[in-house]
């Protein structure tokens, strides 16, 4: 499975909406905010902005997350077991995107 495929079939919200959908939405609110207030951000300010909501979730993908979620069980995309209190190390994901984000702020 590839990464596009995660982002398809993984939860973003207990309510079932996938990760795809939720950065989407995002997307589509920054889109409507850019209409309303189109000199209030700079080019590089918008990248930055579009970067932030395209990766701000991407943690979510991690199996303890996807377990905790309170959601219903069959609208989770992986088998979980009974997961006693870890820790989710969302800085340690955030670590390696970190040059990714590097890369494309720099173009």
């Amino acid at each position: 499975m590839n990464f596009e495929s995660y982002l398809k079939t993984h939860l973003a919200k207990s309510n079932g909406t996938v990760l795809e959908k939720h950065i989407n939405d995002l997307l589509n609110q920054l889109d409507i905010f850019l209409k309303h207030y189109p000199d209030v951000l700079d080019e590089k300010e918008r990248v930055l902005l579009k970067l932030a909501i395209e990766y701000h979730d991407y943690g979510k993908l991690n199996k303890l997350f996807q377990c905790k979620l309170p959601a219903k069980y069959d609208l989770k995309p992986i088998k979980c077991k009974k997961i006693k209190d870890e820790k989710i190390p969302h800085q340690f994901y955030l670590n390696q995107v970190g040059y990714k984000l590097r890369e494309d702020v720099r173009g």
